[in-house]
């Protein structure tokens, strides 16, 4: 039996067996040679290979082990082919029914981290989830809350200019009251964790100013909520989460819901 092979010609169905063996040796040895790298830091481990969807096989083989946390690179190779997937990644951070882990290596081990809360119950879900985590000790936790522009138009009609003002400056300090309100609440409930904190509170564009944050602090870790997923479909629909995915350049961890 003849099947088409890539460049033009054909090859028989025993060398795609050949192919598929080598992948799986492949698969095997990376997979034990990272379990024994982990192994030497004194992490229990284990390792399997199973075949199928990576996307589908990832996500099956968490629920399998009822795992708390799912760990991906930010960018792989198909074995043989090195194709990037990227898109691996993403799609499990997407459709995970718990907490994932997107990492990039940081410089220097973790030494700035960034969690970013909105007072929502997925924020909250991330605060518990970042008070539970094993940090370095000597990692500064920055606790961030964004609040929007509050800029009104004053309209066309002449009105008391200086009571619109007032007016403003009142619901922007208002605004400001319950931010720093909340950042406040979530770093006495992480010092009490065993964490250094401190805390931001900035405005605008919520995704771009935590990008920002984590920028001018060199922070190796973003902790966020998968606040936005579809309870019916498990996606992301245009989230701060899913806008991360799409910027950060350290690592991410998204936290989801336990499903």
């Amino acid at each position: 039996m003849l099947a088409p092979y890539p460049e033009g010609g054909v090859v028989l169905m025993d060398r795609f067996a050949e192919i598929q063996e080598r992948e799986r040796t492949y698969a095997a040895e990376s997979a034990s040679a990272g379990a024994a790298r982990l192994a030497r830091d004194g992490v229990d481990t284990s390792s399997t290979v199973r075949d199928g969807d990576p996307t589908g096989e990832i996500l099956a083989e968490a629920r399998d082990w009822a795992a708390d946390l799912l760990v991906l690179g930010s960018r792989g190779l198909t074995g043989l082919d090195r194709f990037l997937l990227g898109s691996v990644a993403r799609n499990v951070a997407k459709h995970a029914g718990r907490p994932v882990l997107i990492a990039r290596a940081p410089g220097a081990g973790i030494k700035r981290a960034v969690l970013a809360t909105d007072g929502s119950e997925n924020s909250r879900d991330a605060l518990q989830f970042a008070g539970a985590l094993p940090l370095p000790e000597d990692c500064t936790l920055t606790i961030v809350h964004v609040t929007k522009p509050y800029d009104p138009f004053p309209g066309i009609l002449p009105t008391d200019r200086e009571a619109f003002e007032a007016h403003t400056e009142k619901v922007r300090a208002h605004r400001q009251g319950a931010a720093d309100r909340l950042v406040v609440a979530a770093r006495l409930e992480l010092v009490e964790a065993g964490k250094v904190v401190d805390t931001a509170v900035r405005t605008g564009d919520p995704a771009g100013e935590i990008l920002a944050l984590a920028e001018e602090l060199h922070a190796d870790l973003i902790i966020v909520g998968a606040r936005g997923v579809s309870p019916l479909a498990g996606l992301f629909v245009g989230s701060v989460a899913d806008r991360l995915l799409n910027g950060a350049t350290c690592s991410l961890l998204i936290v989801h819901p336990r499903d």
